[in-house]
């Protein structure tokens, strides 16, 4: 799911954007691209950006169950594709950013990918909730195989019915392997499952899931 911002809400966002890219070279010395990120996904105008962004993308299935996330903080992101900047402009990047939220009363993270898609055109799209370790091509894989899987087990036939709703880590974990439980909702129930994971000697991550349960 990928919804940009309205003709009104990027007209205000590309001014916010601009002012914080801006700042950030006024500040003294021109700032690294790293530099300029860090100011500009910490400022007020992102943080806007955001709550209408999470809304937006959160699963209906989700959101039937909640209409309401609040975001408590959003400090942290994970670099995908480096920036780069013109003065008062961001034109290229790719991220995630972590959210820590209220749902509900509930706490709860949400992930959400930020695209650059022009000159401070930011395109904001939902990734896997809660604590999944993964990168974002072992995501792609394991979202589409944990889906149908889960719908299999609760003999759910309706995707438009089912959505991921958390992920939890179980254990630390190691760079070489690590676990995680997996929550969904299909078709009216609550599923989970747990998901281990092994990295080989080359890099490559496979995963494997069990313990399939109706909650």
């Amino acid at each position: 799911m990928n919804r940009r911002t309205s003709v009104a809400a990027g007209l205000l966002l590309w001014l916010g954007l601009t002012t914080a890219v801006s700042t950030a070279h006024a500040q003294g010395a021109v700032p690294t691209e790293q530099q300029q990120l860090a100011s500009l996904l910490t400022s007020p105008t992102y943080r806007t950006f955001l709550e209408t962004a999470v809304m937006n993308v959160e699963s209906p299935v989700l959101k039937a169950r909640c209409a309401q996330i609040k975001i408590i903080d959003a400090n942290r992101f994970s670099v995908i594709l480096p920036p780069t900047f013109s003065p008062g402009a961001i034109n290229t990047g790719m991220w995630i950013s972590v959210l820590n939220v209220d749902r509900c009363g509930a706490p709860a993270t949400r992930r959400i990918l930020v695209q650059v898609g022009g000159p401070n055109a930011l395109s904001p799209t939902a990734m896997l909730p809660g604590e999944f370790r993964g990168d974002i091509r072992l995501e792609s894989d394991i979202s589409r195989a944990m889906t149908r899987d889960m719908m299999s087990f609760s003999q759910c036939q309706d995707v438009t019915r089912f959505a991921i709703s958390d992920i939890k880590a179980v254990g630390a974990g190691t760079p070489e392997g690590w676990s995680e439980t997996w929550l969904g909702e299909s078709c009216g129930k609550i599923v989970s499952a747990t998901v281990d994971y092994a990295r080989s000697l080359a890099g490559a991550v496979s995963y494997a899931a069990r313990d399939f349960r109706a909650l």
